[in-house]
């Protein structure tokens, strides 16, 4: 079980809290993204494969 004496220093904390926070925005991106192609999927076919063909093709 860590210390007080054995804490990370304040650098090295600051490093893993910055990358933390790099992997939370991530995951956000991940999520919404996820939730708009669930979205985009539950419209009829042709509309879904207009929408797929313009991005791709951008």
């Amino acid at each position: 079980m860590p210390t007080s004496s054995s804490a990370l220093p304040n650098d090295e904390q600051q490093a893993i809290l910055g990358q933390l926070a790099r992997q939370r925005r991530i995951a956000a991106e991940i999520t919404e993204w996820a939730q708009h192609n669930a979205h985009w999927r539950h419209l009829p076919n042709g509309v879904f494969n207009s929408l797929e063909t313009a991005k791709t093709a951008t």
